[in-house]
């Protein structure tokens, strides 16, 4: 390679002192035809001593990476020089309109990545779609839940209604039996309070030996007492004249007795 102080890439003469010179095949370049920037040139310093062309590079064996970020594109220029270089570089040999570089393959964009190939996205995916199956599975959590509470609701509501309505019906009876006793055979009332009960057909009196607080009370509480001293008295003491009476007393007493 010659050693002149013309570009070896773009066969134009070198104005200023800012090249680079290959150290294999000791080439001068511009900086546009190394494609390295004048800021990247001053921080270059000792690696100046170990720069290579791209024409150097390119004849170094491949190490099957296809996958690296920039990929170099091939030029051919006058006299069977084969350059490699990167689309930037290209693309300033293009603009330069020096016709005796000839180009002899298309700049290949790389192809931007899909959203497939974008690991964020794929994470974000992922995320969503491990949302979605958390929010199905809680509303069926819920939809469960609701339906075994809304059960237990209704059986305690059913076992309050059954409830009710046996104390209904204990009420009811309680009801008629009071009305019964209302109903009975008018008596003397303050001879009732007192402890006394005068029977209507022998004018007998009974003692209930109590201390009421009201007429049903008493007769709740004291007719089987009363049925049993009558009982007595009606077959030891009384005559056998009034015996007639005190079967009908007798009888009125069992009533009472029976209904309280």
């Amino acid at each position: 390679m010659s050693n002149s102080q013309n570009c070896a890439g773009c066969k134009n003469s070198i104005t200023n002192k800012d090249s680079l010179q290959c150290m294999q095949c000791k080439g001068k370049y511009d900086l546009d035809c190394a494609n390295i920037s004048p800021k990247n040139f001053r921080q270059m310093e000792r690696k100046k001593e170990h720069w290579k062309c791209p024409e150097c590079l390119s004849k170094l064996p491949k190490r099957g990476n296809s996958n690296t970020p920039v990929r170099g594109t091939t030029a051919t220029i006058e006299g069977g020089t084969t350059l490699r270089t990167d689309s930037s570089t290209v693309s300033h040999v293009l603009k330069s309109g020096n016709p005796n570089v000839t180009v002899r393959s298309k700049v290949l964009n790389p192809p931007p990545l899909s959203e497939t190939s974008n690991p964020v996205q794929g994470v974000e995916n992922i995320t969503i779609n491990s949302y979605a199956d958390i929010l199905n599975d809680l509303k069926i959590y819920m939809k469960n839940l609701l339906h075994d509470e809304m059960d237990r609701v209704q059986k305690a509501i059913g076992s309050l209604t059954n409830s009710i309505k046996d104390k209904n019906s204990l009420i009811e009876q309680l009801e008629a039996r009071v009305s019964i006793l209302e109903n009975l055979p008018p008596c003397d009332k303050p001879e009732l309070k007192q402890g006394y009960k005068v029977c209507n057909e022998c004018s007998h009196d009974t003692l209930f030996d109590l201390n009421p607080t009201n007429e049903i009370e008493i007769i709740a509480t004291a007719m089987p007492k009363a049925l049993y001293a009558y009982k007595i008295a009606a077959t030891t003491t009384n005559p056998p004249a009034k015996r007639g009476n005190d079967a009908k007393c007798l009888a009125n007493i069992e009533q009472w007795a029976f209904i309280s």
